[in-house]
């Protein structure tokens, strides 16, 4: 067991070697010490925005919520000085590198210590091939930020949290909310909630969501057009070419990609299909919470096979990755470093034997991913090749949303 133990801190070890050097190579590099050199990455929006001193969301339009643009202003002055009073993009992007190499990290200590040394493993192993994307945009932050939203949920009820005034459900709340006001996803975390009737982590992270947005919208004093800015991307016009419809348009049809709004684009939107995409999320969120289930008759069940991971936490995961993979699988927008969300989640059904599956069914999924875009890049993924490759990824995630509902399903059985 020692000599195990001793070949998995060895691989851990060297797979975080491997992230440290990817963010040195793409933060601290030669090739990406001038503002000219990272010409279309995403720093050079982001410190745009930070660099306007007009409102957001009322005098420009932006498509990121407060949170990341409180990040973006925080982090701008952040580098070169010389760039103070414009768009800092070096300093921008090596702050970006260093903020998403940190939350990475994060992740695996907080796997490592709260669950197991392969649960950690997992993680490294799956986020792998969709390094070093994840550095360069806040995906890995909220992704963090989920993951010790998930834990704090799956933590049984006790008597210490009442005495602590329920700090497990306030801090749920608050990193559910925080993370929403950064990447709109993690409010999926209050379906898993509803599901497994942790209200008071409900009641938390609605009430504080609701306080963010609230704020938000008041500050920026134009209606509900921010909202609006958001969910509609500054008005694209086009399915993102790695989308589920964007790879079906490039392989079926002459479309070719074009730059719109920092993203290759295919075709032109149809509002129904836009429309079918958000009603089947939110169907799956419906089947998710139709069946509440009590964490303590989860934690509390026999089954024929030894667990290594809490039951809860497990479901908890579960719950989250099916829901993340369809809403990927029907939006219209799919950049690649959206697949990070689902690492911390799929590692945790990775690391238990009962929920391998489905680990290994995202695996392949960024597997898939990485080895396309290494292969084509982000500009090549309209070619009737890797359009192929994308739509297998698509519907893999559609495979993944299914077989986590069918093991929560199962799972519901086995305590009734």
């Amino acid at each position: 067991m020692s000599a195990l133990n001793s070949w998995r801190g060895w691989l851990i070890t060297i797979l975080i070697a491997g992230r440290v050097a990817a963010a040195l190579v793409i933060g601290f590099g030669p090739w990406t010490d001038e503002a000219s050199e990272l010409q279309g990455w995403d720093a050079e929006r982001f410190a745009m925005i930070a660099a306007d001193d007009r409102t957001h969301w009322a005098d420009a339009e932006i498509e990121y919520p407060p949170g990341s643009v409180v990040i973006f202003e925080a982090v701008h002055r952040i580098g070169d000085p010389s760039t103070v009073g414009g768009p800092n993009v070096v300093g921008m992007n090596r702050s970006l590198v260093v903020l998403g190499l940190i939350a990475d990290l994060l992740a695996v200590g907080l796997l490592w210590r709260s669950i197991s040394t392969t649960a950690a493993l997992a993680y490294l192993i799956l986020g792998t091939p969709l390094l070093p994307m994840g550095y360069l945009r806040l995906d890995l932050v909220t992704a963090t930020m989920g993951l010790a939203a998930l834990l704090l949920l799956s933590q049984p009820s006790s008597g210490r949290d009442r005495r602590t005034f329920g700090l497990a459900s306030l801090g749920f709340g608050s990193l559910v909310a925080l993370g929403a006001s950064i990447k709109l996803w993690p409010v999926l975390l209050i379906a898993a909630a509803v599901r497994f009737c942790r209200w008071s982590h409900v009641a938390y992270a609605t009430a504080g969501g609701l306080v963010l947005a609230a704020a938000w919208l008041i500050w920026a004093a134009a209606g509900f057009n921010p909202v609006a800015q958001v969910t509609a991307l500054r008005g694209a016009t086009g399915w993102h070419v790695e989308s589920t419809v964007g790879a079906l348009v490039a392989m079926f049809t002459e479309e070719t990609a074009r730059l719109e709004l920092n993203a290759f684009r295919i075709g032109s939107l149809d509002p129904l299909l836009v429309a079918l995409g958000r009603v089947l999320i939110v169907g799956y969120i419906g089947f998710i919470i139709v069946k509440p289930a009590s964490l303590r008759r989860l934690a509390a069940s026999k089954e024929p096979e030894r667990r290594s991971n809490p039951p809860a936490t497990t479901d908890a995961a579960a719950a989250v990755l099916g829901s993340l993979a369809m809403l990927l699988g029907t939006s219209a927008l799919l950049s690649p470093q959206f697949l990070l969300w689902l690492v911390p989640f799929a590692a945790l059904c990775l690391a238990e034997r009962q929920t391998r599956h489905l680990g290994l069914m995202a695996g392949g999924a960024f597997l898939l991913t990485g080895a396309t875009l290494a292969a084509y890049g982000p500009s090549g993924v309209d070619q009737p090749v890797p359009a192929l490759l994308l739509t297998v990824r698509n519907l893999s995630l559609f495979l993944v949303a299914a077989a986590c509902l069918r093991h929560l399903n199962q799972r519901q059985r086995l305590v009734e």
